[in-house]
């Protein structure tokens, strides 16, 4: 028995130690060191412009500085031409309405609505010059203004209502001479002060990323990286990644974080699990609107509002507007934890013209995604929430005119009439208005993609999985570890501890109660019943089987002892330990024979029954004698043998499922795929439960022994103190493989 014990104990050693050596660090650059490597030189310019000779002289018109880019980069304005910056429209799958033109052109949002008859004011923003209503001509490649993207000199701006036209102190040539890679300014520009002002729109892009500090986003800090935007948003032929979900579909098309983070970029395998069902976004955007506040709810309603015949302006602390008389009130935020949905890449939109349900909140742009799709993942969102006009009979969104040119042209943010906006707004896009209007509930949803935080800011796993305010609480529809329990089985489960331990609680009261205060005269012997690894075996699987059960309850979320991602390495390396103690226990059961001891026998069943029952108060001896070949007695056998063959397996088993599961996913082994955790999580806690019930009830029933510790000093030393009547003979009796007790 000591030889095996022996060769067990080596086998542990030489493998550990072989697995040490089979572990060594890498030295080569990690992919992220590789990325900063990649971008820590900024381009520099292929041809200085100044000296072209086509671009000495005096522009007077923008178009002018258009034909001279031309002349060189002939082709380009075609490639342009084709671009959704320029055409703001193009062919997407929406589903349920088929292929549809879709864009700035005719969506609706909550924001200022809509550009049509808005053109002169909305249309700043187009990469042309003179869009100022419908009848701007797409194929005039003199209208294209490449100076809005390539300008360097920092001078060049639109005019405000100029319907994309320069500002009148723009100095053409100067600027046409300093031109080159777009920069975040170029961007910024327009997307930055979308929906009327600095981040008002997206929440993730706004005036402070001009010139960030890496606490704002890791990627554009001026003082690391310093990324630009067409970094990621690369062009081919003028056709840039990245699409925004307001005015898209399909899933084509989109700057993914795994372009160059690659699909597993963590260096641990639980994080890179997560990476299959959650957006890097999820966990590396931990909030938003960091440095100015962002626009959560814009109520038209209450529009209209003057003060001794004057437009009101309230603004609120910070100097934001909370009430404009053309606009209605605002509600801002700063510093805001995102809304969490599942996002597949698809989205559907409200297009002119669709009809809407009063009774409740029309979503602008609805995403697709849930937990059984494969291509959807957990994404942060912004919801910007509004009310604004529809036509109450024929009950669709109602597309105001807003900006007025000439007196009496209807636009609302002159006359305040909504009657005439909404008439005007209507007739522009051919659509009839029933002179009955009201305002309805809306909602638009902004994926978070931008002010990625720096590694130690990143949301902690305590921020999901946890039962109390956990950011994933309103996705329902999977089981999320730490956050989702059964009351039903966490209530049985604890009455079933509660009730063990009152049972065991009584019994002993009542032990000590009827206790024999006789002094003992029996004579005891000592006889050799637990082998060396029998010892090892029990304590080792007593602590690991509590430390799991520690460990386990707070990834479950029921105790906080250690932090949820502390406790889930904690569980799994005690987990792998108790699987290897396992299987040296069975290899050790089958070796010696000792799996006879678990084998159920109805001899003496009763009368063990009896014997805690009754027995034991009258200080009746244990109807059966403990022996190294015979050392449970039948209840014991029961127990155990449940155990062994019905709790463990269960435990493993689910364990096992539960450290392994794989989310729904394509291209992979469909039946692996469960469809939840939720089932292996119930039966995991189940067991859980019962064995936490067996070890308290295991606790008491060692003191039921010959004294209150023989049974302890057995499973310390080995040998159990055996009450025996008097003879001429004292000496113990032990197995031949221990020493002979002097």
């Amino acid at each position: 028995m000591k030889r095996i014990f022996i060769a067990l104990i080596l086998f542990g050693a030489i493998a550990g130690v072989i697995l040490s050596a089979l572990h060594t660090e890498s030295t080569a650059p990690t992919p992220l060191a590789l990325l900063k490597e990649r971008y820590a030189a900024p381009e520099k310019p292929s041809a200085n412009h100044s000296l072209f000779t086509q671009l000495q002289k005096t522009f007077a018109r923008p178009q002018e500085v258009t034909a001279a880019c031309i002349l060189c980069h002939n082709g380009r304005h075609h490639e342009v031409m084709r671009s959704t910056h320029w055409r703001w429209e193009r062919l997407e799958y929406v589903e349920g309405k088929g292929i549809r033109a879709i864009g700035k052109k005719n969506i609706l949002n909550n924001f200022c609505i809509g550009i049509s008859t808005n053109e002169q004011s909305c249309n700043k923003c187009h990469i042309g010059y003179g869009y100022a209503d419908q009848s701007f001509n797409f194929n005039d490649s003199l209208n294209i203004d490449c100076l809005s993207c390539h300008d360097t000199s920092g001078t060049y701006l639109k005019a405000t209502g100029g319907a994309g036209m320069p500002d009148s102190t723009v100095d053409l040539t100067f600027v046409a001479k300093n031109v080159g890679r777009p920069g975040r300014t170029n961007c910024g520009t327009c997307h930055f002060y979308g929906g009327g002002g600095n981040n008002v729109k997206h929440g993730d892009l706004e005036k402070a990323l001009f010139d960030p500090t890496r606490d704002i986003d890791v990627h554009m800090a001026s003082e690391d990286v310093n990324m630009q935007c067409v970094d990621c948003h690369t062009a081919k032929q003028h056709q840039m990644l990245g699409k925004l979900y307001s005015v898209s579909s399909m899933n084509r098309g989109r700057v993914e974080c795994e372009s160059c983070h690659g699909r597993l970029p963590h260096s641990d395998d639980l994080n890179n699990k997560h990476t299959l069902k959650v957006a890097c976004q999820t966990c590396h955007i931990p909030i938003y609107a960091k440095v100015n506040p962002t626009k959560l709810y814009w109520d038209y309603s209450t529009a209209g509002k003057t003060e001794d015949g004057q437009f009101c302006d309230v603004k609120d602390s910070l100097g934001f507007d909370t009430y404009l008389t053309i606009k209605g009130s605002f509600i801002w935020g700063r510093e805001l934890k995102p809304e969490y949905y599942w996002f597949n890449g698809r989205a559907a939109h409200y297009l002119i013209g669709d009809t809407v349900d009063a009774s409740k909140p029309v979503k602008m742009n609805q995403l697709f995604g849930a937990y059984d799709d494969p291509d959807a993942k957990i994404t942060p969102v912004k919801v910007h929430r509004g009310k604004q006009i529809y036509d109450t009979k024929f009950n669709y969104l109602i597309q105001p005119k807003t900006v007025s040119t000439v007196p009496g042209d209807g636009g609302y943010w002159k006359e305040l009439n909504w009657n005439r906006a909404a008439e005007e707004g209507m007739k522009a896009i051919n659509l009839p208005y029933s002179g009955n209007y009201g305002f309805i509930e809306t909602e638009m949803f902004w994926p978070i993609n931008h002010m990625v935080s720096p590694k130690d800011e990143t949301v902690k796993c305590e921020e999901c999985h946890t039962r109390k305010e956990s950011r994933l609480a309103a996705l329902t529809d999977f089981y999320l570890p730490g956050r989702d329990s059964n009351s039903w089985i966490e209530r049985i489960g604890t009455w079933a501890i509660l009730l063990t331990l009152a049972g065991v609680l009584s019994h002993g009261f009542l032990r000590y109660l009827t206790r024999d205060r006789r002094a003992p005269v029996e004579i005891v012997k000592k006889e050799y019943i637990y082998a060396g690894f029998e010892r090892f075996w029990h304590w080792m699987q007593a602590g690991l089987i509590l430390f799991l059960a520690l460990t386990g309850f707070e990834i479950h979320g029921a105790i906080k002892f250690f932090g949820f991602e502390q406790a889930v390495s904690y569980h799994n390396v005690a987990a792998y330990c108790f699987l290897v103690l396992t299987a040296f226990s069975i290899f050790w059961d089958f070796t010696t024979g000792e799996w006879r001891q678990y084998l159920p026998t109805k001899q003496k069943l009763k009368a063990e029954i009896g014997y805690y029952l009754i027995g034991i108060f009258r200080h009746a001896p244990h109807p059966t004698r403990k022996t190294s070949l015979s050392k449970l007695n039948p209840l014991q056998r029961l127990v155990y043998l449940g155990l062994i063959v019905l709790v463990i397996p269960l435990m493993v088993t689910s364990g096992l499922l539960y450290m392994f599961y794989r989310y729904p996913q394509r291209y992979e082994v469909i039946s692996l795929n469960i469809q939840g955790l939720s089932t292996v999580a119930l039966l995991h806690t189940i067991g859980a439960f019962f064995l936490v019930a067996f070890f308290v009830a295991h606790l008491y029933l060692i003191t039921t022994g010959h004294t209150l510790t023989s049974n302890l000093k057995a499973m310390i030393t080995g040998f159990e103190d055996m009450p025996e009547e008097k003879s001429s003979s004292e000496e113990t009796v032990a197995p031949t493989d221990s020493p002979p007790i002097k």
